[in-house]
């Protein structure tokens, strides 16, 4: 039976990457990002999935410099991640918190 589960967070730098969720060869995931601006001003944010193969034509956002205004919050929709595919985040300040929950699946593996 899948259980929601918090799989991890952080509050990234100024225009820092942050991987918030390794790959990992054992899990799919159905995951969802919640982004908090805990400052006044307004913050452009970015949260993205990629494997460590991919090129940026592959790389599959959840949002791409999307505006999140003073004090406040927006989650992504859910959607699926491939377990070789980690989960990053990024903001222009460094008073955005990015925490994410989902659901691990084992790998059927034949």
């Amino acid at each position: 039976m899948a259980i929601l589960q918090y799989l991890g967070n952080g509050t990234p730098a100024a225009n820092a990457s942050l991987n918030l969720l390794q790959p990992d060869d054992e899990y799919d995931y159905f995951v969802a990002v919640l982004c908090t601006n805990k400052g006044l001003g307004e913050a452009r944010i970015t949260v993205w999935s990629k494997s460590l193969e991919d090129t940026e034509a592959q790389t599959i956002y959840a949002a791409y410099e999307m505006v999140l205004s003073g004090k406040s919050t927006w989650e992504t929709k859910k959607w699926a991640l491939d377990g070789d595919h980690g989960l990053y985040v990024k903001s222009d300040n460094g008073n955005v918190a990015f925490s994410v929950t989902g659901v691990l699946s084992e790998k059927v593996v034949t």
